[in-house]
């Protein structure tokens, strides 16, 4: 499994780091194994959810009708054009 994981990855391993990469992941899978076995039956099933809401608003476009009022009021402009600092 390690030469699999190493070979799609397109990294190598000595083989004391393979042992050592063998031994941390059958911790892991145990651990897993371990979750599995765990017995919930008794937790709600709710636990981890909640009433709150998306507290985005919906991104509508909206016509705005008087342009030259935010032209006017835009200290760098060049005729009807507004000047901005350059953004690299």
């Amino acid at each position: 499994m390690i030469k699999k994981l190493s070979n799609l990855a397109r990294i190598s391993f000595d083989p004391k780091e393979e042992e050592d990469l063998r031994k941390d992941i059958a911790i892991v899978l145990d651990y897993v194994d371990d979750l599995k076995e765990a017995n919930i039956s008794h937790k709600q099933q709710d636990y981890f959810q909640s009433d709150l809401s998306s507290v985005f608003r919906d991104d509508v476009a909206i016509d705005f009708d008087d342009k030259d009022l935010i032209i006017n009021s835009f200290n760098n402009k060049e005729g009807r054009f507004l000047k901005v600092k350059p953004i690299l």
